[in-house]
């Protein structure tokens, strides 16, 4: 059984990974289509295992396409790419589960081509399980404030765009109704609430995929994380139940209370809490107006306050 872990960053995808890669039955690998941390990994890495099981030729051919992957092609929706850069994408996956023994791998980049990838690793093996992250929208201005998540953001909103009319219909009308709101945080949000309405729908076209809400990683974690276990036909180990004890320490992704958190966030200064109050309302009146436009508003509901 084959497992891929996606999500919208900082959804807790770093988190979970670490988790479940605690399992005996489990090695799910971080990143291995972010080729500029793999590069930056060095001797040891996962480059170095390609190299020594595949030869040079094949690194070079995998280094240039996860590179492609990392700077140019994330944020693009799978129907965007060529079919050639589709293609190397699927041959990427191959090498790597070539040149490993993983079951798996983690990524947050690659999410609008859920499709595209359950695909590829399907075809090494027929028994693969898709596990999508969602966070919602008040752990969403929790990173947006706290971590600098505008940086992040840049390139994904702006691939989001660019290659938009590439999404579905109902997509399009959702970026397009945030089109001329150019501030940062609104990239951000449109960004965040296209992307996983798109993934969201990709996932559940998939025999075998299953969402994972962050808040609920968050409030029922032991629950959580039995349940995502059961979906990969696996049971509760105690290298499992020690990982929940000790991973998550950092910060950056440990889950949390994310609405407790992002509100007390908000009522720090009153500049800062302004700002966001006239972010949510203004949030909420356009996607308030995309109900009667969309076939699912019901995600809509799920994806926000």
């Amino acid at each position: 059984m084959k497992c891929i872990l996606l999500g919208y960053p900082r959804s807790g995808t770093s988190w979970l990974r670490s988790v479940l890669d605690a399992h005996p039955a489990l090695r799910l690998v971080n990143e291995p289509l972010n080729g500029d941390a793999n590069e930056r990994a060095g001797e040891g890495g996962l480059f170095t295992a390609i190299r020594r099981h595949l030869g040079q030729e094949t690194l070079t051919r995998y280094a240039a396409i996860t590179k492609a992957c990392s700077r140019q092609w994330r944020g693009i929706p799978a129907a965007a790419l060529s079919a050639d850069q589709q293609r190397d994408l699927q041959w990427a996956i191959h090498a790597f589960f070539q040149a490993t023994k993983a079951t798996g791998f983690k990524e947050v980049w690659s999410g609008l081509k859920v499709p595209l990838l359950w695909e590829a690793t399907r075809s090494t093996d027929k028994d693969t399980r898709v596990l999508y992250l969602v966070r919602g929208f008040y752990g969403v201005l929790y990173s947006v404030h706290r971590r600098g998540f505008w940086f992040w953001s840049h390139r994904l909103h702006h691939n989001l765009y660019k290659h938009y009319t590439a999404l579905s219909p109902d997509c399009q009308r959702i970026a397009a109704a945030f089109r001329d709101w150019t501030t940062r945080e609104a990239r951000t949000i449109v960004t965040w609430l296209t992307w996983n309405y798109h993934d969201i729908q990709a996932v559940e076209a998939i025999p075998d995929g299953h969402i994972v809400r962050y808040e609920d990683l968050v409030q029922y974690r032991d629950i959580a994380v039995d349940k995502v276990l059961g979906f990969l036909g696996l049971d509760m180990t105690p290298e499992v139940e020690t990982a929940l004890q000790i991973t998550g320490q950092d910060a950056t992704d440990a889950p949390y209370d994310s609405r407790k958190d992002a509100m007390r966030l908000l009522e720090e200064t009153q500049n800062v809490a302004r700002a966001y109050r006239d972010l949510i309302v203004e949030t909420r009146r356009r996607v308030e107006g995309l109900r009667s436009e969309i076939s699912r508003p019901d995600l809509l509901d799920w994806l926000m306050p």
